[in-house]
Protein backbone atom coordinates (compact mmCIF):
# COMPACT_ATOMS: atom_id res chain seq x y z
CA UNK A 1 0.00 0.00 0.00
CA UNK A 2 1.15 3.83 -1.09
CA UNK A 3 -0.19 7.15 0.53
CA UNK A 4 0.77 10.38 -0.32
CA UNK A 5 0.70 12.59 2.32
CA UNK A 6 0.14 16.34 0.37
CA UNK A 7 2.51 18.79 2.41
CA UNK A 8 2.63 21.95 -0.10
CA UNK A 9 -0.19 23.60 -2.49
CA UNK A 10 1.41 24.71 -5.79
CA UNK A 11 -0.05 28.41 -7.14
CA UNK A 12 0.52 29.34 -10.50
CA UNK A 13 0.99 33.07 -11.61
CA UNK A 14 1.16 32.65 -15.22
CA UNK A 15 4.06 29.79 -16.15
CA UNK A 16 5.31 30.20 -12.99
CA UNK A 17 4.59 28.35 -9.99
CA UNK A 18 5.02 28.52 -6.35
CA UNK A 19 4.57 26.15 -3.31
CA UNK A 20 3.11 27.03 -0.19
CA UNK A 21 2.96 24.89 3.23
CA UNK A 22 -0.31 23.09 3.47
CA UNK A 23 -2.32 23.57 6.67
CA UNK A 24 -1.85 20.63 7.82
CA UNK A 25 2.30 21.35 8.22
CA UNK A 26 1.65 24.24 10.21
CA UNK A 27 2.91 22.72 13.52
CA UNK A 28 5.84 20.60 11.65
CA UNK A 29 7.97 24.37 12.01
CA UNK A 30 8.31 23.85 15.18
CA UNK A 31 7.98 19.99 15.54
CA UNK A 32 10.76 17.95 17.32
CA UNK A 33 13.16 20.67 17.44
CA UNK A 34 12.35 22.35 14.24
CA UNK A 35 13.65 26.41 14.02
CA UNK A 36 12.11 27.09 10.63
CA UNK A 37 10.72 30.71 11.16
CA UNK A 38 8.07 30.17 8.75
CA UNK A 39 7.06 27.87 5.46
CA UNK A 40 9.78 30.06 2.84
CA UNK A 41 11.98 29.19 5.48
CA UNK A 42 11.33 25.60 5.27
CA UNK A 43 11.24 25.68 1.83
CA UNK A 44 14.18 27.41 1.25
CA UNK A 45 15.63 24.46 3.36
CA UNK A 46 14.27 22.07 1.19
CA UNK A 47 15.62 23.17 -2.04
CA UNK A 48 19.22 23.11 -0.75
CA UNK A 49 18.37 19.26 -0.18
CA UNK A 50 19.73 16.86 -2.61
CA UNK A 51 17.48 13.22 -2.90
CA UNK A 52 18.65 10.22 -0.84
CA UNK A 53 21.21 12.45 1.11
CA UNK A 54 21.26 11.98 4.94
CA UNK A 55 19.41 15.79 5.33
CA UNK A 56 17.04 14.44 3.35
CA UNK A 57 16.63 11.04 4.93
CA UNK A 58 16.39 13.11 8.34
CA UNK A 59 13.98 15.12 6.77
CA UNK A 60 11.82 12.41 5.75
CA UNK A 61 11.65 10.57 9.22
CA UNK A 62 10.85 13.78 11.17
CA UNK A 63 7.45 14.26 8.26
CA UNK A 64 6.55 10.88 8.39
CA UNK A 65 6.74 10.62 12.69
CA UNK A 66 4.74 13.69 12.32
CA UNK A 67 2.32 12.67 10.53
CA UNK A 68 1.59 9.86 12.58
CA UNK A 69 0.81 12.39 15.22
CA UNK A 70 -2.52 13.08 12.84
CA UNK A 71 -2.28 16.85 12.47
CA UNK A 72 -5.53 17.95 11.53
CA UNK A 73 -6.44 18.78 7.82
CA UNK A 74 -3.96 16.23 6.34
CA UNK A 75 -4.31 15.12 3.05
CA UNK A 76 -3.50 12.25 1.68
CA UNK A 77 -4.46 9.52 -1.11
CA UNK A 78 -3.61 5.61 -1.39
CA UNK A 79 -3.54 2.82 -3.68
CA UNK A 80 -2.64 -0.77 -3.20
CA UNK A 81 -0.75 -3.25 -4.96
CA UNK A 82 -1.40 -6.61 -6.20
CA UNK A 83 0.25 -9.52 -4.44
CA UNK A 84 3.34 -11.49 -6.38
CA UNK A 85 6.31 -10.47 -8.60
CA UNK A 86 4.62 -9.90 -11.51
CA UNK A 87 3.06 -6.53 -10.44
CA UNK A 88 5.04 -4.04 -12.06
CA UNK A 89 3.17 -0.95 -10.66
CA UNK A 90 0.57 0.83 -8.88
CA UNK A 91 -1.03 4.28 -9.72
CA UNK A 92 -2.59 6.85 -7.28
CA UNK A 93 -5.25 8.86 -9.23
CA UNK A 94 -6.82 12.05 -8.89
CA UNK A 95 -4.00 13.88 -6.97
CA UNK A 96 -3.86 17.69 -7.04
CA UNK A 97 -0.91 19.27 -7.92
CA UNK A 98 1.49 19.75 -5.38
CA UNK A 99 4.45 18.14 -3.24
CA UNK A 100 4.37 14.75 -1.47
CA UNK A 101 5.90 12.64 0.75
CA UNK A 102 4.89 8.90 -0.28
CA UNK A 103 5.00 6.36 2.36
CA UNK A 104 4.71 2.72 1.64
CA UNK A 105 4.62 -0.46 3.20
CA UNK A 106 4.59 -4.30 1.69
CA UNK A 107 5.87 -7.95 2.44
CA UNK A 108 8.46 -9.26 0.67
CA UNK A 109 7.83 -12.70 -0.92
CA UNK A 110 8.77 -15.41 1.38
CA UNK A 111 8.29 -13.32 4.58
CA UNK A 112 7.39 -14.81 7.82
CA UNK A 113 4.15 -13.54 8.02
CA UNK A 114 2.52 -15.78 10.91
CA UNK A 115 0.68 -13.99 13.12
CA UNK A 116 0.43 -9.54 12.70
CA UNK A 117 1.70 -9.14 9.07
CA UNK A 118 5.31 -7.73 8.68
CA UNK A 119 6.38 -5.07 6.46
CA UNK A 120 9.20 -2.77 4.79
CA UNK A 121 8.85 0.85 4.58
CA UNK A 122 9.60 2.72 1.55
CA UNK A 123 9.88 6.55 1.93
CA UNK A 124 9.90 8.95 -1.15
CA UNK A 125 8.90 12.50 -2.11
CA UNK A 126 7.69 13.75 -5.35
CA UNK A 127 6.03 17.24 -6.97
CA UNK A 128 3.62 17.32 -9.37
CA UNK A 129 3.40 20.60 -11.44
CA UNK A 130 2.03 21.61 -14.42
CA UNK A 131 4.96 20.54 -16.57
CA UNK A 132 5.32 17.45 -14.57
CA UNK A 133 1.53 16.24 -13.82
CA UNK A 134 3.17 12.63 -13.67
CA UNK A 135 5.62 11.63 -11.33
CA UNK A 136 7.46 7.51 -10.93
CA UNK A 137 8.74 6.58 -7.79
CA UNK A 138 11.09 3.32 -8.05
CA UNK A 139 10.79 1.91 -4.83
CA UNK A 140 13.47 -0.95 -3.73
CA UNK A 141 12.54 -3.17 -0.37
CA UNK A 142 15.86 -4.11 0.69
CA UNK A 143 14.97 -6.99 2.90
CA UNK A 144 17.78 -9.14 3.99
CA UNK A 145 18.24 -12.49 3.44
CA UNK A 146 20.00 -16.09 5.28
CA UNK A 147 21.06 -18.97 4.07
CA UNK A 148 22.20 -21.83 6.04
CA UNK A 149 24.82 -24.74 5.60
CA UNK A 150 26.34 -28.18 6.87
CA UNK A 151 30.19 -29.37 5.62
CA UNK A 152 29.33 -33.07 4.27
CA UNK A 153 32.34 -33.91 6.44
CA UNK A 154 34.51 -32.14 8.80
CA UNK A 155 36.81 -30.07 7.26
CA UNK A 156 36.41 -31.23 3.55
CA UNK A 157 35.19 -27.72 2.33
CA UNK A 158 32.01 -29.35 1.08
CA UNK A 159 29.02 -27.17 1.75
CA UNK A 160 25.19 -28.33 1.54
CA UNK A 161 22.21 -28.73 3.16
CA UNK A 162 22.63 -31.74 4.34
CA UNK A 163 25.36 -34.32 5.67
CA UNK A 164 25.21 -37.86 7.55
CA UNK A 165 28.02 -38.32 10.51
CA UNK A 166 28.31 -40.87 13.25
CA UNK A 167 27.19 -39.86 16.66
CA UNK A 168 30.23 -38.06 18.31
CA UNK A 169 31.19 -36.53 15.19
CA UNK A 170 31.87 -33.03 14.66
CA UNK A 171 29.49 -31.37 12.58
CA UNK A 172 30.27 -27.73 11.11
CA UNK A 173 27.60 -25.34 10.34
CA UNK A 174 27.87 -21.62 7.98
CA UNK A 175 25.41 -18.99 7.97
CA UNK A 176 25.77 -16.72 5.11
CA UNK A 177 24.09 -13.49 4.94
CA UNK A 178 25.16 -9.57 4.13
CA UNK A 179 24.77 -5.66 5.09
CA UNK A 180 21.43 -4.75 4.16
CA UNK A 181 20.90 -0.96 2.78
CA UNK A 182 19.93 1.03 5.97
CA UNK A 183 19.18 4.48 4.96
CA UNK A 184 16.85 6.01 6.75
CA UNK A 185 18.32 4.16 9.99
CA UNK A 186 20.90 6.19 11.93
CA UNK A 187 23.10 5.09 15.46
CA UNK A 188 20.88 6.81 17.71
CA UNK A 189 17.35 7.98 17.44
CA UNK A 190 16.52 4.99 14.25
CA UNK A 191 18.80 2.80 15.27
CA UNK A 192 18.59 -0.54 13.34
CA UNK A 193 18.22 -3.70 13.97
CA UNK A 194 20.08 -7.17 13.11
CA UNK A 195 19.63 -10.56 14.54
CA UNK A 196 20.34 -14.01 13.74
CA UNK A 197 18.20 -16.56 15.87
CA UNK A 198 19.36 -20.31 15.19
CA UNK A 199 18.08 -23.48 16.59
CA UNK A 200 19.48 -27.16 16.71
CA UNK A 201 17.52 -30.08 17.84
CA UNK A 202 18.19 -32.31 20.53
CA UNK A 203 21.44 -34.72 18.44
CA UNK A 204 23.39 -31.89 17.94
CA UNK A 205 25.52 -30.09 20.80
CA UNK A 206 27.19 -26.71 20.99
CA UNK A 207 30.84 -25.78 21.07
CA UNK A 208 29.88 -22.80 22.45
CA UNK A 209 33.78 -21.68 22.01
CA UNK A 210 33.88 -22.20 17.96
CA UNK A 211 31.54 -19.38 16.89
CA UNK A 212 33.33 -17.09 14.97
CA UNK A 213 31.91 -13.95 12.99
CA UNK A 214 32.98 -12.27 9.83
CA UNK A 215 32.29 -9.40 7.93
CA UNK A 216 34.12 -9.29 4.85
CA UNK A 217 36.35 -12.33 5.39
CA UNK A 218 37.54 -10.57 9.20
CA UNK A 219 36.32 -11.70 12.35
CA UNK A 220 34.12 -9.32 14.76
CA UNK A 221 34.89 -8.66 18.30
CA UNK A 222 32.23 -10.44 20.55
CA UNK A 223 30.92 -7.95 22.74
CA UNK A 224 32.12 -5.09 20.57
CA UNK A 225 30.38 -6.16 17.62
CA UNK A 226 27.61 -8.24 18.28
CA UNK A 227 26.75 -10.41 21.68
CA UNK A 228 25.98 -14.25 21.79
CA UNK A 229 23.65 -15.76 23.95
CA UNK A 230 22.64 -19.28 24.21
CA UNK A 231 20.50 -21.87 26.84
CA UNK A 232 23.28 -24.61 26.09
CA UNK A 233 24.65 -25.19 29.47
CA UNK A 234 21.03 -24.68 31.14
CA UNK A 235 18.76 -27.01 28.95
CA UNK A 236 17.24 -30.27 29.43
CA UNK A 237 19.38 -33.21 26.94
CA UNK A 238 15.54 -33.53 25.24
CA UNK A 239 15.64 -29.80 24.75
CA UNK A 240 16.46 -27.71 21.44
CA UNK A 241 19.70 -25.42 21.76
CA UNK A 242 18.98 -21.74 21.02
CA UNK A 243 21.58 -19.11 19.81
CA UNK A 244 21.15 -15.50 19.36
CA UNK A 245 23.80 -13.73 17.92
CA UNK A 246 22.50 -9.75 18.34
CA UNK A 247 24.65 -6.92 16.12
CA UNK A 248 25.62 -3.87 18.02
CA UNK A 249 23.39 -1.38 15.96
CA UNK A 250 25.57 1.41 16.76
CA UNK A 251 28.50 -0.62 15.38
CA UNK A 252 26.50 -2.60 12.33
CA UNK A 253 25.24 1.15 10.97
CA UNK A 254 28.79 1.99 10.09
CA UNK A 255 29.13 -1.39 7.94
CA UNK A 256 29.20 -1.27 4.03
CA UNK A 257 26.14 -1.68 2.31
CA UNK A 258 26.27 -5.11 0.47
CA UNK A 259 29.20 -6.60 2.74
CA UNK A 260 28.74 -10.35 3.68
CA UNK A 261 28.60 -11.76 6.94
CA UNK A 262 29.42 -14.94 7.58
CA UNK A 263 28.73 -17.26 10.95
CA UNK A 264 30.51 -20.29 11.35
CA UNK A 265 30.17 -22.59 14.92
CA UNK A 266 30.82 -26.38 15.42
CA UNK A 267 28.44 -28.80 17.55
CA UNK A 268 28.43 -32.86 17.87
CA UNK A 269 25.96 -35.38 17.22
CA UNK A 270 25.24 -36.90 20.74
CA UNK A 271 23.07 -39.71 21.90
CA UNK A 272 19.92 -37.85 21.45
CA UNK A 273 20.25 -38.11 17.85
CA UNK A 274 17.35 -39.39 15.49
CA UNK A 275 18.15 -42.04 13.35
CA UNK A 276 17.36 -41.92 9.59
CA UNK A 277 13.63 -40.45 9.26
CA UNK A 278 13.39 -36.69 9.57
CA UNK A 279 16.84 -36.48 10.51
CA UNK A 280 18.39 -33.91 12.95
CA UNK A 281 17.25 -30.22 11.74
CA UNK A 282 19.13 -27.33 12.27
CA UNK A 283 17.42 -23.68 11.20
CA UNK A 284 18.30 -20.43 11.16
CA UNK A 285 16.21 -17.01 10.55
CA UNK A 286 16.71 -13.36 10.51
CA UNK A 287 15.47 -10.70 12.18
CA UNK A 288 15.77 -6.93 11.06
CA UNK A 289 14.24 -3.82 11.51
CA UNK A 290 11.69 -2.99 8.45
CA UNK A 291 10.67 1.02 9.05
CA UNK A 292 13.33 3.49 10.52
CA UNK A 293 10.21 5.63 11.74
CA UNK A 294 8.88 2.75 14.09
CA UNK A 295 9.99 -0.04 15.92
CA UNK A 296 8.70 -2.67 14.14
CA UNK A 297 11.00 -6.22 12.85
CA UNK A 298 10.55 -8.67 10.06
CA UNK A 299 11.46 -12.12 10.22
CA UNK A 300 13.31 -14.02 6.91
CA UNK A 301 11.90 -17.67 6.45
CA UNK A 302 13.71 -20.42 8.49
CA UNK A 303 16.63 -21.68 6.70
CA UNK A 304 17.22 -25.17 6.93
CA UNK A 305 19.64 -27.83 7.41
CA UNK A 306 19.67 -31.95 8.52
CA UNK A 307 22.51 -34.07 10.28
CA UNK A 308 21.21 -37.67 9.37
CA UNK A 309 22.70 -40.82 11.17
CA UNK A 310 21.78 -44.41 10.53
CA UNK A 311 21.17 -48.30 12.33
CA UNK A 312 22.06 -51.13 11.58
CA UNK A 313 21.17 -54.66 13.67
CA UNK A 314 23.23 -57.69 13.56
CA UNK A 315 22.05 -61.07 13.96
CA UNK A 316 24.47 -64.43 15.30
CA UNK A 317 22.69 -67.56 14.34
CA UNK A 318 23.96 -71.14 13.68
CA UNK A 319 21.94 -73.13 10.67
CA UNK A 320 20.38 -71.77 7.66
CA UNK A 321 18.81 -68.58 8.02
CA UNK A 322 14.73 -68.81 8.69
CA UNK A 323 12.21 -67.93 11.37
CA UNK A 324 13.41 -71.41 13.11
CA UNK A 325 17.45 -70.25 12.86
CA UNK A 326 18.91 -70.94 16.31
CA UNK A 327 20.74 -67.74 18.02
CA UNK A 328 23.96 -67.68 19.19
CA UNK A 329 25.05 -65.79 22.56
CA UNK A 330 28.82 -64.40 23.56
CA UNK A 331 29.70 -64.01 19.90
CA UNK A 332 32.79 -60.79 19.98
CA UNK A 333 32.93 -58.58 16.48
CA UNK A 334 34.70 -55.37 15.72
CA UNK A 335 33.15 -53.17 13.14
CA UNK A 336 35.36 -51.03 10.85
CA UNK A 337 36.47 -48.87 8.59
CA UNK A 338 38.74 -51.07 6.85
CA UNK A 339 38.77 -54.88 6.02
CA UNK A 340 42.25 -55.31 8.06
CA UNK A 341 40.67 -54.64 10.97
CA UNK A 342 42.12 -50.73 11.58
CA UNK A 343 40.06 -47.54 11.75
CA UNK A 344 37.41 -49.69 14.47
CA UNK A 345 33.78 -48.26 15.62
CA UNK A 346 34.00 -47.95 19.41
CA UNK A 347 31.02 -47.84 21.09
CA UNK A 348 28.53 -47.19 24.49
CA UNK A 349 27.21 -50.26 25.74
CA UNK A 350 23.19 -49.68 26.47
CA UNK A 351 21.70 -52.11 27.18
CA UNK A 352 22.36 -55.64 26.02
CA UNK A 353 23.05 -56.67 23.00
CA UNK A 354 22.14 -52.59 22.36
CA UNK A 355 25.08 -50.22 21.32
CA UNK A 356 25.47 -46.19 20.43
CA UNK A 357 28.70 -45.20 18.28
CA UNK A 358 31.15 -43.66 20.65
CA UNK A 359 33.32 -42.26 17.83
CA UNK A 360 35.10 -44.07 14.97
CA UNK A 361 39.22 -43.77 14.72
CA UNK A 362 42.14 -46.17 16.69
CA UNK A 363 42.68 -46.00 20.64
CA UNK A 364 45.46 -43.78 20.12
CA UNK A 365 43.32 -40.98 18.88
CA UNK A 366 40.72 -41.11 22.11
CA UNK A 367 38.97 -44.83 21.97
CA UNK A 368 39.21 -46.81 25.12
CA UNK A 369 40.65 -50.45 24.33
CA UNK A 370 37.59 -52.41 24.62
CA UNK A 371 34.96 -50.26 23.52
CA UNK A 372 35.17 -51.98 20.47
CA UNK A 373 34.19 -55.02 20.81
CA UNK A 374 29.91 -55.75 20.88
CA UNK A 375 28.92 -58.65 21.86
CA UNK A 376 25.78 -61.27 20.77
CA UNK A 377 23.13 -61.15 23.40
CA UNK A 378 20.82 -64.34 24.40
CA UNK A 379 18.68 -63.36 21.33
CA UNK A 380 21.64 -63.21 19.07
CA UNK A 381 20.63 -59.53 17.70
CA UNK A 382 23.04 -57.23 17.75
CA UNK A 383 21.89 -52.90 17.46
CA UNK A 384 23.89 -50.43 16.54
CA UNK A 385 23.12 -46.77 16.15
CA UNK A 386 24.59 -43.79 14.82
CA UNK A 387 26.57 -44.27 12.16
CA UNK A 388 27.61 -42.33 9.21
CA UNK A 389 26.45 -43.98 5.76
CA UNK A 390 29.54 -45.85 4.11
CA UNK A 391 31.41 -48.47 3.75
CA UNK A 392 32.07 -51.35 7.20
CA UNK A 393 33.48 -54.26 7.69
CA UNK A 394 31.91 -56.82 10.42
CA UNK A 395 34.99 -58.85 12.06
CA UNK A 396 34.21 -61.51 14.06
CA UNK A 397 36.98 -61.51 16.80
CA UNK A 398 36.03 -64.17 19.44
CA UNK A 399 33.59 -67.73 19.01
CA UNK A 400 31.41 -68.72 21.81
CA UNK A 401 32.55 -71.96 23.13
CA UNK A 402 31.71 -74.88 20.92
CA UNK A 403 31.62 -72.72 17.95
CA UNK A 404 34.08 -71.97 15.10
CA UNK A 405 35.71 -68.28 14.59
CA UNK A 406 34.56 -66.69 11.36
CA UNK A 407 37.31 -65.09 10.12
CA UNK A 408 36.27 -63.12 6.88
CA UNK A 409 35.17 -59.84 7.29
CA UNK A 410 31.51 -59.16 6.43
CA UNK A 411 31.08 -56.11 3.77
CA UNK A 412 27.93 -53.70 5.40
CA UNK A 413 26.84 -50.87 3.61
CA UNK A 414 24.70 -48.44 4.30
CA UNK A 415 23.54 -45.81 1.34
Amino acid sequence: TFTAYKIFNVSYSGTNYAYTLDQAFDGFLSYDGNTYENAEAFISALEGMTANSPLMDELSAKLYAYIQTGPAGLVSYSATAGAGPDVPSVTIDGIPLGYYLVYGSAVNEGEDVSGDPITNTIVASCALTTTDPNSSITPKVDAPSIHKEVEHHAGDGVWQDWTDVNIGDQVNFRISTAVPNRRGYNATTRPYSFTVHDVMSPGLTLDPGSIVVKLNGVPLTVENDYTVTTNHSGKAPTEDTEITITFNSSEFITYTTGAPIVITYSATLNDQAVIADVGNPNRVQLEYSTNPYLPSKGRTPWSWVRVYTYKIDIFKYTGDLDDASPPVSGAKFKLCRSSDGTQPVFFTLITEGSYTVKKTGTVSAGGVDGDEIIVSPASGLIHIKGLDAGRYYLIETAAPKGFHLNSTPVEIKIE
